[in-house]
């Protein structure tokens, strides 16, 4: 119930977390996935968070994303937003992994910030998806159609609310959504999340994955998917699992849109430039990208 209050929630926690980092805290871990052990045998000194974005890239397999991935998360309804307020903390205290190198370059050049910042975005539109994933149905072009411009207007209102408290400055949440619109990451990001985020005893996706195509609106991040025993047999085995041949998560463009906001956020904050002025470097989506051979 309540599926506004839901969203606004989703909003608000956005806002709070990007206000957080500006004045250097960490956000609460938002999902059980980031409440990981570290593994045997490792050191860790204060408060270890795994390096879940930015050390990995992304975040990997997510399995039963829709379930305990996902329940619980340390966002409230409105009028609250974020919660567990006591889990916060001093990205300066923060461990890191010692088995990881590059430690001082990793300090100096934000990677802390940016992977805070990265699985906190991620998580919320996980839990975004959540709300929406019953009804996503990919073999119904009108629910399709409808889905995107519901998940659309809502990436636009959670990004540019984290925009917003990251840097302070409502221009800048304006700026980002033209910068995001042009470099065609935002509509990708929203295609992936529709497609991917299908859930059910037959999602749509399960015949593409089996024949090893993909529609051709849905953005791809490698030439072609292989046809394989162990691909054609992961959607009777793992429902609800976020993940590819390559083991890694699908929503590789919501990552990227990911990357393109922090960018300009960033540039925006340690030079005084305009976002508008700044190359987020991200690269946009081919509408006429060739479809995968049926």
């Amino acid at each position: 119930g309540c599926p506004d209050a839901a969203r606004e929630g989703i909003r608000l926690a956005a806002r709070d977390a990007g206000t957080l980092l500006r004045h250097g805290l960490a956000p609460t871990n938002l999902l059980p996935i980031y409440h990981e052990i570290p593994r045997t045998g490792d050191v860790y000194d204060g408060d270890a968070r795994p390096w879940q974005f930015v050390h990995q890239g992304d975040l990997g397999v997510i399995h039963d994303w829709n379930g305990s991935a996902t329940d619980h998360g340390n966002v409230a309804r409105a009028p609250y937003g974020l919660r567990d307020w006591a889990d916060v903390r001093a990205l300066d205290s923060l461990a890191f992994d010692p088995s990881e190198g590059r430690h001082e370059q990793l300090w100096q050049s934000g990677a802390v910030r940016v992977n805070e910042a990265g699985k906190c975005l991620t998580g919320l539109m996980l839990l975004a998806a959540r709300l929406f994933a019953d009804a996503f149905d990919c073999t119904d072009k009108n629910r399709v159609t409808a889905n995107r411009a519901r998940l659309r207007s809502l990436l636009q209102d959670v990004f540019g609310a984290f925009v917003e408290g990251l840097t302070e400055d409502r221009k800048t949440a304006a700026i980002w959504q033209q910068k995001a619109e042009a470099s065609g990451l935002l509509e990708a990001a929203v295609r992936q999340i529709v497609f991917w985020c299908e859930t059910g005893d037959a999602p749509s996706f399960e015949p593409h994955l089996r024949a090893g195509t993909l529609p051709c609106d849905i953005p791809r991040d490698y030439d072609q998917i292989p046809v394989s025993f162990w691909l054609m047999q992961v959607s009777h085995t793992r429902k609800n699992t976020l993940m590819d041949h390559r083991y890694k998560y699908p929503l590789k463009q919501l990552t990227a849109l990911i990357y393109l906001t922090l960018a300009q956020c960033i540039a925006c904050a340690d030079t005084g430039d305009s976002p508008a002025d700044t190359e987020a470097g991200a690269e946009p989506m081919d509408d006429d990208q060739p479809c995968a051979p049926d």
